[in-house]
């Protein structure tokens, strides 16, 4: 059906639905969302690889980063991955 969504067996799931039960949230409820909005839940497709025009320079000691991106992808992704290092020196 279009827009309802029913948790699988995985163990997120679970907690999903636990925390969907709790609240009073049933699965027709998304769908009735979905047909105020005119739109379903179902996921969306976003490619895996993003491409991205990017420049950097270094003013002072602070990096400028400057890119584009698509829309649905987000500058927190891209930002991620350059600033990727050793987790205890990000600390």
């Amino acid at each position: 059906p279009g827009g309802s969504f029913t948790p699988g067996p995985g163990t997120d799931d679970q907690n999903i639905q636990s925390v969907l039960e709790q609240q009073g949230i049933t699965p027709d409820m998304f769908e009735t969302v979905s047909k105020v909005l005119d739109t379903t839940f179902a996921g969306s497709v976003r490619p895996v690889i993003m491409k991205t025009d990017l420049s950097y320079e270094i003013a002072d000691t602070d990096p400028l980063i400057r890119f584009t991106l698509l829309p649905g992808q987000y500058a927190t992704t891209v930002l991620r991955e350059l600033m990727k290092g050793d987790p205890l020196h990000m600390i």
